[in-house]
């Protein structure tokens, strides 16, 4: 899909493939996590439930939500290498987080300021008037910043009890997936990374076990929790030096769960050779994609 999109954009001419898709498309076309969005009491309670649940829709992509000041910055990133970039893709997850704001605070709300990694496009009529803020190119992430106060307002048409039914139907798909106990565990380790959320607590939560029962399963299965975590991080480390042009430690930081850049030198020290992150960088960098598709 990350592909598809960076392609078509290119063959078609459309420079804004991703946010006319997010436009066009179904909100509720998006599997069970969709029915949710309805019922949240806030957007800080969207974020919420699609960060929790996202892996189970869609685990090519990653979500942060930080804090900045009286603001907060919805951040996405791919956690899958792209032969040909993901700027189409990552547009396109913006499109739909205004979207579906829009949906509950009327169709003339807007974000703070939006930041995408990519260069200014020659023309870009169409994405200053769908997003209808300034728009910062050659930023260090695609983001969109709002306001604290817009996460926290109140919806009317919230329901509390529809929306705790379908969170408990999402976990019961989550514990009813064919993969085993340790291919679960990573799935969850790998959703809540980012921020340093996947502890042993939580995600022995998620899947419904006390934390002693999820360590003696694993352990039965020759495995711990905390080699579980190293090997996604350093699963997550390759695929983000083979997928960036611009490798940022600062970044790779969020994404594997550290509270600095100094500790995430020091993993990537202890654990990666460098000829070997740097092979893999050259071999899968994004190519000329107007080469390929001509």
């Amino acid at each position: 899909m990350v592909d598809i999109l960076e392609v078509c954009s290119v063959a078609g001419v459309r420079p804004d493939l991703g946010i006319a898709f997010a436009a066009w498309s179904n909100p509720r076309g998006f599997g069970p996590l969709s029915l949710l969005w309805d019922h949240c009491p806030t957007f800080g309670e969207v974020v919420r439930i699609t960060s929790r649940y996202l892996h189970l829709e869609n685990q090519a992509l990653g979500s942060v939500v930080e804090r900045e000041g009286d603001d907060v910055c919805l951040r996405h990133f791919t956690a899958v290498p792209a032969q040909f970039g993901s700027q189409q893709f990552m547009e396109a997850i913006l499109a739909l987080d205004v979207r579906l704001a829009r949906m509950m605070f009327g169709e003339r709300w807007a974000p703070i300021r939006l930041q995408l990694t990519c260069a200014p496009p020659r023309i870009e009529r169409f994405r200053r008037s769908y997003f209808a803020c300034p728009i910062e190119y050659g930023a260090l992430r695609n983001a969109m910043v709002i306001r604290q106060e817009d996460m926290d307002r109140a919806q009317p048409h919230a329901n509390a009890s529809m929306l705790a039914y379908l969170e408990s139907q999402l976990d019961r798909i989550a514990r009813s997936r064919p993969n085993g106990l340790v291919e679960q565990v990573e799935q969850a380790v790998l959703a809540n990374l980012p921020g340093g959320t996947a502890n042993l607590d939580l995600i022995a939560q998620m899947l419904v076990q006390s934390r002693r029962t999820l360590q003696r399963r694993l352990g039965e299965e020759g495995h711990s929790f905390a080699s579980i975590v190293l090997e996604v991080r350093k699963r997550v480390a390759e695929e983000y030096f083979s997928s960036e042009p611009r490798p940022q430690l600062t970044e790779l930081a969020y994404r594997l769960g550290f509270a600095d850049a100094t500790i995430a030198g020091r993993f990537l020290a202890a654990h990666l050779r460098p000829a070997r992150v740097m092979r893999r960088k050259r071999a899968s960098a994004p190519r000329d994609i107007a080469t390929e598709v001509h």
